[in-house]
């Protein structure tokens, strides 16, 4: 199993002339990324400690972030993203929980220097020359990077990413027919903060590609086409909420070059899909499916409607069926299995499986299980990825809804009870309930309900800015004299969200 960094060493020796990545309209030879790396890793290797193994990198849109985690992969570390965009406090609690002593920083980033405090920083720029120096060896039970998602307690849970899971994915991947190639040009959209960029960055640099990647400044969706259109780009990783946005410009988009959109993070209802492939009639469209800890993408169902490969649930595309190695289960409340058709809670093994959560047995232990393999004399490590889903008699899953209070909103897995612990702490203890509801694109917008508050709304949701990433953050912020219960005293979601969307609709009416 070839390991990520020995991937794309090769990449380095074998296509050293052709771009790599292309940023903000300036292309970056392979020649030229590897220059980079092997400065900023003879520069880390002179200022982090041996017993380092974990290193931050502020991530920003330039050359330096993108090298910054190549060197880091390169000697052997991991990496531990920050988003310069996220609040202080966020950083300064994944500084924190991953103990970090080192962080790599390009020179323009935005990022507030309390937030790494405590840490040595290194500015990348400062990386002027290079140390001849081999890939370093690596364990597969080695890391190869550390997320933090949305926690229900308001910390972040830590997701740590093995070398071995990450080499799988790329594996599955390639088995599958979806891998990239030197001639592809992939688009990416995303945070490094967010796992579904490792197959938009990380993944084609290992084949070759060229990497085009859009500023986190810009107004997303319109660059997003801009590059699709003006670049001919080859591939797109897109979170569905994106085509909710380009929705309203379908009839003016037209995408030939495009021959693969992938596609991750939320549901992705059929119309989208069909009207997508009228803009994109050459592209494949892959509705991939995997939670952060199963590295990235886990299951993939390919959509054909003029083969007959169109099964949905309530308007969803189909989650597919698990790629190479990836395990599936579907269990009860019990964690017995259900047979097939039954509605179940999906939970996935394999080898791109994490083991745990950092440093946190207790979220662990009710997150993760194991059972019994007699074929293989042992056990086998389940993940309960809290979807609900329907196995059918041809082998594939279809969505059906989730059994907690998790929602995701552009992409990105949010806990309800994240944003609602920061609510309480900034209305001084009212009740509050966040309500996850549908827009008029299709894409999910949160509503924050408060019990009897007179204050000022608005001074609530800049107070949360402060706290929590900007797509955490609900649109709109409502005081009630009382929040509706169900018969069981909790408060009633459902109806709020009824209550919500049907006033949103009579105002788009009126």
């Amino acid at each position: 199993m070839l390991d990520i960094a020995e991937r794309i060493e090769g990449a380095f020796e074998r296509h050293a002339a052709r771009p790599a990545l292309c940023i903000c309209g300036i292309a970056y030879s392979y020649r030229a990324l590897s220059e980079r790396v092997l400065k900023i890793q003879s520069r880390l290797d002179e200022v982090a400690l041996s017993e380092e193994r974990l290193i931050g990198v502020v991530a920003t849109d330039s050359l330096d972030t993108y090298a910054a985690v190549i060197a880091i992969l390169r000697s052997g570390r991991a990496f531990v993203p920050l988003d310069p965009q996220h609040p202080v406090a966020r950083n300064c609690s994944v500084v924190r929980r991953a103990e970090l002593r080192t962080v790599l920083m390009p020179l323009q980033c935005g990022l507030a220097p309390e937030a790494l405090a405590g840490t040595k920083i290194v500015r990348t720029c400062e990386a002027l020359t290079a140390t001849p120096a081999a890939v370093a060896r690596v364990m597969p039970h080695d890391l190869a990077y550390l997320l933090f998602t949305s926690g229900s307690t308001g910390e972040p849970k830590g997701v740590p990413i093995k070398r071995a899971s990450l080499s799988a994915f790329l594996d599955a991947m390639e088995s599958a027919g979806y891998a990239t190639t030197p001639d592809d040009r992939v688009l990416q959209m995303f945070s490094l903060t967010f796992d579904f960029s490792i197959a938009a960055y990380l993944a084609p640099l290992s084949y070759g590609a060229c990497v085009y990647t859009v500023a986190s400044s810009s107004a997303k969706f319109a660059e997003v086409y801009r590059l699709l259109d003006e670049e001919r780009l080859t591939v797109a990783p897109l979170v569905p909420s994106v085509l909710g946005l380009l929705r309203p410009y379908f009839h003016d988009i037209h995408l030939p070059s495009l021959r693969l959109s992938m596609f991750c993070g939320e549901a992705l209802h059929a119309d989208l899909a069909n009207s997508w492939m009228r803009c994109a009639p050459n592209s494949v469209v892959a509705n991939f499916y995997g939670p952060t800890e199963a590295t990235v993408f886990a299951l993939v169902y390919h959509w054909q409607p003029a083969v007959g490969r169109d099964k949905t649930l309530n308007g969803i595309v189909s989650i597919g069926q698990p790629m190479a190695l990836n395990q599936t289960l579907v269990v009860d409340d019990y964690l017995l299995s259900v047979p097939p058709s039954h509605k179940g809670e999906l939970c996935l093994a394999g080898p791109q499986l994490s083991g745990g959560y950092w440093r946190d047995p207790e979220r662990s232990a009710s997150a993760f299980f194991k059972r019994a393999s007699p074929e293989e004399g042992g056990a086998t490590l389940f993940y309960r990825t809290g979807d609900l889903v329907i196995h059918d008699t041809d082998g594939n899953f279809l969505f059906c809804g989730r059994s907690d209070e998790q929602v995701k909103v552009q992409g990105h897995r949010v806990e309800l009870g994240d944003i609602e612990h920061h609510a309480r702490e900034v209305t001084a203890g009212h009740n509050c309930v966040v309500v996850a509801c549908t827009g008029p694109s299709g894409s999910v917008e949160l509503h924050l309900v408060i019990e009897n508050h007179a204050g000022d709304l608005k001074n609530i949701l800049s107070s949360l800015r402060d706290r929590i990433p900007s797509y955490m953050v609900p649109g709109r912020a409502i005081s009630v004299s009382r929040l509706p219960r169900n018969a069981n005293g909790k408060f009633d979601r459902l109806r709020l969200q009824r209550n919500i969307e049907g006033a949103s609709m009579r105002e788009r009416r009126s």
